[in-house]
């Protein structure tokens, strides 16, 4: 009887031990999470907005095919208020802009935003010569032209500025890389 009375206690202490030990397995309490949590996300770096480009050639480009579509621009929007028979010379006006700004090379970082830019200019001057041959109103013609211009503003215009940051990020790490001569 003695050795049974010995083991009850240590079964005791075992069983409880074990629920112990079972209750310190148990799940982990969730942190508390804060209320708002901001997250940044990573900026596209320049580096790939003008991939195949140096930043003269980028530069080049920008000026002409910038200030060629806006005058071109602008030229159409004070076209709007002339009559159908005073369309040839704005008509002769438009194709050269848009021959120069086609003639223009263009690096391969501004490729599509070129693209964007001739085929808007190209719309404006085929609603243009369509007023012309008289298939469309001065109405129809305003509307057209004022749609085509409010991608010019807002789209183009973003993709314009985004080559910019591009070249000048470019021209930074230029200034940045070179070494001076000694």
């Amino acid at each position: 009887m003695h050795l049974r009375q010995s083991r009850y206690p240590l079964g005791v202490l075992l069983a409880i031990g074990l629920a112990i030990g079972l209750t310190a397995c148990g799940p982990n309490p969730t942190p508390s999470v804060p209320q708002s949590i901001v997250i940044t996300a990573p900026s596209i770096p320049i580096g790939t907005l003008v991939a195949g480009c140096s930043a003269s050639e980028l530069e080049a480009w920008y000026e002409v095919a910038g200030s060629l579509s806006d005058r071109f621009a602008i030229e159409s929007i004070a076209a709007l208020d002339q009559p159908p028979d005073a369309m040839a010379p704005i008509l002769g006006r438009q194709a050269k802009l848009l021959d120069r700004i086609m003639a223009e090379p263009v690096p391969e970082c501004a490729g599509e935003t070129h693209t964007a830019i001739v085929q808007r200019l190209a719309a404006i001057r085929a609603a243009f010569e369509a007023y012309y041959e008289m298939q469309i109103d001065a109405s129809q013609l305003r509307e057209r032209v004022n749609a085509e211009h409010t991608v010019l503003t807002t789209e183009v215009a973003a993709r314009l500025s985004d080559l910019a940051a591009g070249m000048d990020e470019l021209y930074y790490l230029a200034t940045q890389t070179a070494v001076p001569a000694n």
